[in-house]
């Protein structure tokens, strides 16, 4: 597992916070740190206060343990979770363990991510249980964020996370025995020790053995419901793309069955859409030459290029978190481009027809996929040429975007 460090610093402000006896039990100049050793001389004083946190704590820790020193050990972990390289797994693991031993959990404001974090924290004492302590590894990127032609370095704290996830362990195991411990504490004292190896699939199973975290993750995620729903709700322009298919019908079928492109413009709010849709039939060559008449002359073709405009209207009956059906109705014009000269004659049409559309919104307000079915009855005249008597189903799916 890698931690990345999300900006350099000089000097961590919470250091101040923690007894400075703790943090420097014995000078630099009489005995680099580990983290002296590992790092690079260019990285050494710019990084090592970074890693301070992470290189004391293995014996600072169990030291502040048994001396009874519950208020330090709260403080150094308040300090690491805000610096700039915090390991926010063996954190919440500590800070739970205090918060129970000082008979402070009830008041204790857990993070949201809490349970992912839990889950983090499991796989990674299963790896320290390892038989092989070599087997355990555990990387910092101090410099994830300085000049790329700087090499990455990679800090190992495989053996200090080691210690750490060791003494979490033995402090959960001697809670889980107290006669004071409750039985929601306990629950997270059995994931801590390393009872509960897989704490997101027993949250799956029994959020009730995790009533906090659970009351976070439904408020949560009812915040976030009430977020997307004032979003779909709520008034706004809209522009969508789509591709899809003309059929026409009666004597328009010898024209065949053409693909459709077009795009939309539009506004909405909860249960009503008006759109300006375009749309265009490039058609190569219908399936059968057509004649038709124009300015007393007879033209023989089987060049085709459909356009259509539409006004329509959307109402939707049925409208979920999700997704949205309902009935539209349209009016707008039909163009048949005949011939591929730049003063080619066109057949046009008024029209106006109606259908159902679908609406599917898997991305939160990004956009949706909008599925319309939709009939246009069209009234084409050749002028005494082909019958074109028919009118056209179009079948066209879409990405609209808010």
């Amino acid at each position: 597992m890698k931690i990345r460090l999300a900006q350099p610093s000089l000097l961590l402000l919470g250091l101040l916070v923690l007894p400075f006896s703790y943090l420097n039990a014995q000078s630099p100049a009489q005995q680099s740190s580990p983290t002296q050793q590992q790092l690079p001389k260019h990285l050494t004083s710019d990084y090592q206060h970074e890693l301070i946190f992470i290189d004391r704590a293995p014996t600072l820790l169990p030291r502040l343990y048994q001396e009874k020193k519950f208020n330090e050990i709260k403080g150094f972990f308040y300090n690491w979770r805000g610096s700039y390289l915090p390991c926010d797994e063996l954190i919440l693991a500590g800070e739970i363990l205090t918060a129970i031993e000082t008979n402070s959990f009830d008041q204790y404001i857990q993070p949201c991510e809490s349970i992912y974090l839990l889950n983090a924290y499991a796989r990674e004492l299963k790896k320290a249980r390892s038989a092989d302590p070599s087997a355990f590894k555990y990387y910092i990127n101090v410099n994830r964020m300085a000049p790329r032609v700087i090499r990455p370095v990679d800090y190992d704290a495989s053996k200090h996370v080691r210690a750490i996830l060791l003494f979490l362990q033995s402090w959960a195991q001697e809670l889980m025995s107290s006669p004071t411990t409750s039985q929601e504490e306990l629950v997270f004292c059995r994931v801590i020790a390393g009872v509960t190896e897989d704490p997101a699939a027993e949250y799956k199973h029994h959020p009730e053995d995790f009533p906090r975290i659970a009351k976070a993750d439904d408020a949560g995620k009812a915040q976030q419901a009430a977020y997307f729903n004032k979003v779909r709700d709520g008034e706004d322009g809209l522009f969508a793309i789509y591709s899809g298919a003309w059929v026409p019908t009666g004597a328009l079928r010898k024209m065949g069955t053409f693909a459709s492109f077009g795009a939309l413009f539009g506004w909405r709010n909860k249960l009503n859409e008006i759109d300006c849709n375009f749309a265009v039939q490039p058609g190569i060559g219908s399936i059968h030459p057509y004649y038709f008449i124009h300015d007393d002359s007879t033209y023989f073709s089987n060049y085709f290029v459909g356009f259509y405009a539409t006004l329509d209207y959307t109402r939707y009956f049925v409208h979920l978190r999700r997704l949205d059906l309902g009935c539209l109705a349209g009016i707008g014009v039909e163009s048949i481009t005949t011939l591929s000269t730049d003063d080619a004659p066109t057949i046009n049409s008024f029209l106006y027809g109606g259908g159902v559309r679908v609406k599917y919104f898997p991305f939160h307000k990004l956009g949706c996929f909008d599925l319309i079915a939709r009939y246009n009855v069209m009234r084409l005249t050749t002028h005494g040429g082909s019958d074109f008597s028919g009118n056209a189903w179009s079948l066209t799916l879409g990405f609209s975007v808010n």
